[in-house]
């Protein structure tokens, strides 16, 4: 039967919008959650005042949500303002994700699928509340900030005709979703699943039930008093191994086997967590693989900082993974120490990280507190959860599996591997005769900030091949109304000129009126110094629209910048 590859990705994630900086971020164990702000100012969405908004101590903000390349979308300045930013980010996530495929969406993808995990939107209830929209237009307004509106919106804009569906199952929504992604491929309803999700808070502080009061997420930790909300967007393109090599598709990674299921009547009510339902999705995702549970390296658990849901889950995972024939030890971590609970798309995320995982061969330390779960007190034997960074040198091939777990006891799992050849166009020799490049964006500054990137990606990858990246720009990205012309015979020649014109170039006024241009390059800093990733991922357009809140609701948008 034919594998399913990831082929694209592409995220927003607090303190991580590139590779580079989510590896940066996962290698040093950085915790990007930052404590509410401890003033007065109103909160943007609803009006209020903070001390009037009920609000958890701590969040993992994800800045410029308000943002957005309507016009990129056919969206007009109307509906910019009233469209959930949830939507917005999801939109240009999906854009970039595509281009990291190697596929033009200027051009459409016909035969595609989309796949979206969603989340309920807080910023309508701001909208509602501030009375923005009439109630004769209420009805309409919920239409167009329905997940079921975004995928007929997107399908229209990619030409997208495909299944196309939008779920809900809580924190596994993003997963599930994933899950049928790689069912309609294998059932071949679809050549290419586009599958994603959002969870973004407006405001970025809510307070719910498990929050945390110290505002630390602290997994596997015995002293753990609660999660932390996170906010982010995640896109993956997934297309069938036999299709991604005649299209010369990256290979990021294999997926083995998917599962999902339900508690059903195992577990006592709707906010219980409960052990034999989770261990039976990670068994059935090894049997639809036919993946020997001794072969499993490492487990990106859902686990967020809720003590005896952790304990359970680890629980789980020992009894799914562990045998007496097991030889090496089974490693466990979890994403949220990092940047907190993503909710709905809190599987997709661990699934990003594992991606990272099985290309760079190592598992990344886990972000620890005083009191870790230990051997023989909540932690099984055999099970390592380190806070050091740990290579995986002495397999082929590593295998690991990612658990997500919704609320009311919908449960996903899936298992990877590395894909063998991560981009077929790097077999090819690094230098050859003088080829011309175009680069092109939507206007001169984030051309700018698009030469800063590649350059960035050159750097990562020494030795890429110009041939590679002449036909990715040709065949794979869109031809923008502002460009600059290369003539070179190598990457490194290349990345010279490429230095050459971000220091020679004087910085030029925006073309869009209220974008400030040092933001827009500040959003592009190179990323912190780490080893070469060298997975080859040429930088895509550039998103750096207008900042889009409606006027109503438009007292304090700084709130969501920072």
């Amino acid at each position: 039967m034919d594998s399913v590859l990831i082929t694209g990705m592409a995220f927003r994630l607090p303190g991580a919008q590139t590779y580079n900086e989510l590896y940066a971020m996962l290698h040093s164990a950085r915790v990007n959650i930052r404590s509410r702000p401890r003033d007065t100012r109103a909160d943007a969405a609803t009006g209020l005042f903070w001390e009037d908004v009920p609000s958890a101590p701590a969040a993992a903000v994800l800045t410029d949500i308000d943002r957005f390349e309507n016009e990129l979308f056919d969206i007009d300045s109307h509906d910019a303002e009233l469209l959930d930013p949830q939507q917005r980010v999801l939109m240009e996530i999906v854009w970039n994700a595509l281009e990291s495929s190697n596929t033009d969406p200027s051009r459409g993808v016909p035969g595609a699928g989309l796949f979206v995990g969603s989340t309920p939107s807080t910023y309508v209830l701001g909208l509602m509340s501030s009375h923005t929209v009439g109630s004769d237009r209420l009805a309409e307004l919920l239409n167009n900030h329905s997940w079921g509106g975004f995928v007929a919106r997107l399908s229209h804009v990619l030409g997208i005709d495909g299944p196309g569906l939008a779920l809900e199952s809580f924190s596994s929504s993003g997963l599930v979703a994933f899950h049928l992604g790689v069912e309609s491929l294998l059932n071949h309803e679809c050549d290419r699943a586009i599958v994603c999700g959002a969870s973004i808070k407006v405001p970025q502080f809510p307070l719910y039930r498990e929050a945390s009061r110290s505002g630390r997420c602290l997994p596997f930790d015995r002293r753990a008093d609660g999660s932390v909300v996170g906010n982010g967007a995640v896109c993956f393109i997934l297309e069938r191994e036999s299709d991604a090599k005649k299209r010369g598709a990256p290979h990021r990674a294999r997926i083995l086997g998917t599962a999902a299921n339900m508690d059903g009547r195992s577990y006592p009510g709707i906010r219980s967590f409960e052990c034999a339902a989770k261990e039976r999705v990670m068994v059935e995702a090894m049997m639809a693989g036919g993946v020997d549970r001794d072969s499993i390296d490492y487990v990106e658990a859902h686990a967020c900082g809720i003590e005896l849901a952790d304990r359970i889950e680890l629980a789980a995972i020992s009894r799914a993974y562990q045998s007496m024939e097991r030889s090496n030890e089974l490693g466990v971590g979890s994403l949220a120490g990092n940047i907190g609970h993503l909710d709905s798309i809190a599987g997709l995320a661990g699934l990003l990280k594992c991606v990272l995982i099985v290309e760079q061969r190592m598992c990344f330390p886990q972000v620890m507190g005083e009191s870790p779960l230990t051997t023989g007190e909540g932690l099984p034997m055999g099970i390592v959860i380190s806070p050091e960074p740990r290579e995986q040198l002495g397999k082929n091939s590593l295998r690991v599996a990612v658990n997500s777990f919704g609320l009311g006891g919908v449960n996903a799992n899936v298992i990877l591997e590395q894909a063998s050849n991560t981009y077929p166009a790097q077999k090819a020799t690094s230098r050859s005769s003088p080829v011309e490049l175009h680069l092109s964006q939507r206007s001169g500054v984030m051309l700018k900030v698009y030469e800063r990137q590649l350059l960035d990606a050159i750097l990562s990858t020494p030795g890429l091949p110009i041939g590679y990246l002449r036909s990715v720009m040709a065949d794979a990205r869109p031809r923008w109304r502002v460009g600059a012309d290369y003539l070179v015979s190598s990457s490194d020649e290349l990345a010279d000129q490429l230095r050459n014109s971000i220091n020679d170039r004087t910085q030029e006024t925006h073309e869009r009126e209220g974008c400030d241009v040092t933001e827009g390059l500040e959003s592009s800093r190179c990323p912190e110094p780490v080893p070469p990733l060298g997975t080859g991922e040429i930088p895509g357009t550039v998103m750096s629209g207008k900042r889009w809140w409606h006027k109503s609701i438009d007292r304090s948008r700084s709130i969501f910048r920072e």
